[in-house]
């Protein structure tokens, strides 16, 4: 995409996308996230801040346990790594800065997310002491991270604290 065709298929000027994303020239990245606002106020907000919009990621086929236990007799899954979980959440986290109803001050979160073997994202448990639509909203965010396919067949889950300062 480009500054212009981005302008034009959303009825905004390269100037406006310019100073709403801070940016000094033409050039934009691939994967770059960029604001648009409609009316004065951000896309898909009454109070002027949009609503995250990020795409449904495509389910992968399940990758198959085959591990042989050998003379030890005993094997597991490997599932998701810890460096996994973390590149897919840092892939959709910054996209949560445009929730609704954002807290002041400090808040501490803490999401319980269950991933399918095929890597999406089956179950998000939030909780928190945080407006309910902010924690909502996040844990709608969470919902798009792509992860990779994994072994565990019903799905591997885990628990994601976050702390955040407004």
């Amino acid at each position: 995409d480009t500054l212009s065709a981005i302008s034009a298929r959303h009825g905004v000027s390269v100037a406006e996308l310019k100073a709403w994303n801070g940016l000094s020239s033409d050039l934009i990245e691939i994967g770059e996230v960029l604001l648009i606002r409609r009316g004065g106020g951000a896309e898909g907000s009454a109070e002027g801040q949009r609503r995250p919009r990020l795409p449904s990621p495509e389910p992968e086929p399940c990758v198959p346990f085959t591990a042989d236990p050998g003379e030890e007799g005993m094997v597991a899954p490997e599932g998701l790594s810890h460096a996994q979980v973390k590149a897919a959440l840092d892939a959709v986290l910054t996209e949560a800065l445009y929730c609704p109803g954002a807290p002041s001050g400090r808040a501490e979160l803490v999401f319980t997310v269950t991933v399918g073997c095929d890597g999406l994202v089956d179950q998000v448990l939030p909780s928190g002491e945080v407006p309910r639509d902010f924690l909502d909203c996040v844990a709608e965010v969470i919902a798009h991270a792509d992860f990779p396919a994994h072994d565990i067949e019903g799905g591997q889950t885990f628990t994601y604290p976050v702390s955040v300062s407004f």
